[in-house]
């Protein structure tokens, strides 16, 4: 009985490390609060782990292993997720302020964003569609965010697009 205390108790103390050193190397600003409540929840999950199967409880070694190493994988994939989607959202708001700027109405905006397995970010692309009315501005268009931006966009038309500054 004490053996099973005292892994438990590791454990959550392993959790508390990890999730305090992931909150500490996390980058600061929109990612901090859900960062902070996915952590949150993920400790909170490692606290009420043993009532999941109050009788049949037995941590050994193994199995902490093997929840922690889950544990960290599906933390590791919702940050990627989080990271990914706040860059496609601040790349999205430099571009739609460069647009606003040119005159250019109706857009839509794509960012291609992956994150690599090492945890480095790449941004494939970004692809603009201007309404029908902003066609004649799309050479200036691609020509100012691939200067701004330093990366590969494509710029297309369509008579669809409605005016997002109409």
């Amino acid at each position: 009985m004490m053996a099973q205390a005292r892994d438990f108790a590791s454990m959550l103390a392993a959790a508390a490390i990890g999730c305090q050193a992931l909150r500490l190397l996390a980058p600061r600003g929109a990612l901090e609060k859900p960062l902070r409540l996915l952590l949150s929840m993920f400790f909170l999950c490692c606290l009420l782990s043993p009532l999941k199967e109050p009788l049949s409880w037995q941590p050994s070694g193994q199995m902490f292993e093997e929840q922690t190493g889950a544990h960290i994988q599906r933390l590791q994939d919702s940050y990627s997720s989080l990271l990914e989607e706040a860059v496609r959202q601040n790349i999205r708001r430099v571009v739609e302020a460069r647009l606003q700027k040119m005159g250019a109405g109706g857009t839509n905006i794509l960012v291609n964003v992956h994150a690599g397995e090492d945890g480095s970010i790449d941004i494939s692309e970004i692809i603009v569609t201007l309404s029908e009315a902003s066609a004649g501005l799309a050479g200036q268009v691609k020509r100012e965010l691939e200067a701004e931006m330093e990366l590969p966009v494509d710029v297309l038309t369509d008579p669809e697009v409605q005016s997002a500054w109409s």
